[in-house]
C-alpha cells in the first residue's frame, strides 16, 4: 500500500507569505501540522503548533498575528506520495514526528500523512495476513515505565521527560493507580518552547503542579487485552500512547504507536508471544 492511499488531503497549505494567527489557525487532532508552500505550490516548511506558539510568543510583547514563513519550520523532512507505508514509517520514526508533509516528485504539497492515517493503513493491509487478537498489550508495551507523581512540578516534568528520552508520562497516586498522563505536546505547550530549552522558561510555569496540565482519566488498556483493543483506544482517541494498567487501574507499562506500527510490520520483539487466544 502507498502513502497516496492513505494521506490526508483535506487541509489546505498555507503560502509563505499569508498571514496566520492562532484564532484561525485550524490545527488540531486530525490536522497536526500545516505545509508552507511557495508561490509555485512547491514545499517550504510546515507550521506545528508549537512553532506558531514559539513565533507569537518570541520578542518583548507577544504578536497577535505573522506570516507563516516566521512560523514555519524550514527544511522539514518529507514523504513521497508513491512511498510505501513501510518507508514512511521509518521516516517518521526516524525524525521523531507524528506527522509528516507529503509530495509528488515536484515537490508540490499533495497532503499530508499522520501516525494515526499510518495505523489505519497499515490495519487495513495487514487484517488479513496477521491475527491482530492473537497478540495481547503485555506482549508489545514497555513494561515498568517512568512514571510522575501528583505532586511534581512542571519543571520536575520537563528534566524527567529529557533525562529518561520519553514523550509521555504516565501521573500515579502513591498505590500506583492511574490518575493521569502527560505528553510532550503538553509540556511544550505550556512553557510556549521545546523541552531542551526550558530553562529559557519563566520560574512560574516551571513551578506550576505537574496535574494542572495532565489529561485526567485518559485513554488506558488492561494488560491482558488484545492488541488490537490498543490500536482503537489510539486511533479513536486520536493518542500517540496510552498507559497499561492491571484490572484495579494500577499501571504497570505503556504502548506507543511505534510499537504497534512497528509489530504490524513484522518487527516484533523477542517478548512477543503469538496465539494467545484464552
Amino acid at each position: 500500500m502507498r502513502v497516496s492511499e492513505v494521506m490526508s488531503r483535506g487541509a489546505r497549505p498555507l503560502r509563505s507569505d499569508e498571514e496566520v494567527s492562532l484564532r484561525s489557525f485550524p490545527l488540531g487532532p486530525d490536522v497536526p501540522l500545516l505545509p508552507v508552500v511557495d508561490i509555485n505550490g512547491k514545499l517550504e516548511g510546515a507550521v506545528t503548533r508549537v512553532s506558531l506558539l514559539e513565533a507569537l510568543l518570541h520578542g518583548d510583547r507577544p504578536r497577535a498575528r505573522l506570516r507563516a514563513d516566521e512560523a514555519m519550520v524550514r527544511d522539514t523532512a518529507s514523504i513521497q506520495a508513491s512511498d510505501r507505508l513501510e518507508d514512511a514509517f521509518e521516516q517518521l520514526a526516524n525524525v521523531g514526528a507524528t506527522a509528516l508533509p507529503v509530495v509528488n516528485s515536484q515537490r508540490e504539497v499533495v497532503g499530508t500523512l499522520s501516525d494515526a492515517d499510518l495505523l489505519v493503513g497499515l490495519r487495513a493491509e495487514r487484517s488479513q495476513q496477521r491475527q491482530l487478537t492473537g497478540v495481547r498489550v503485555g506482549a508489545l508495551m514497555t513494561p515498568t515505565p517512568t512514571v510522575v507523581a501528583s505532586t511534581a512540578t512542571v519543571g520536575d516534568v520537563v528534566a524527567l521527560m529529557l533525562q529518561e528520552g520519553v514523550p509521555h508520562l504516565p501521573v500515579v497516586a502513591d498505590d500506583d493507580k492511574l490518575l493521569g498522563l502527560i505528553s510532550e505536546r503538553d509540556v511544550r505547550a505550556r512553557i510556549g518552547m521545546e523541552l531542551r530549552e526550558f530553562d529559557q522558561a519563566s520560574p512560574e510555569r516551571l513551578e506550576e503542579r505537574a496535574i494542572s496540565l495532565m489529561t485526567i482519566d485518559p485513554l488506558a488498556v488492561e494488560v491482558d487485552r488484545p492488541i488490537a483493543d490498543a490500536l482503537d483506544v489510539m486511533f479513536n482517541g486520536r493518542r500517540g500512547a496510552v498507559p497499561v494498567v492491571t484490572a484495579d487501574d494500577r499501571v504497570v507499562g505503556i504502548v506507543s504507536y511505534l510499537e504497534v506500527l512497528g509489530w504490524l510490520l513484522g518487527r516484533e520483539p523477542a517478548h512477543v508471544e503469538l496465539g494467545l487466544n484464552a
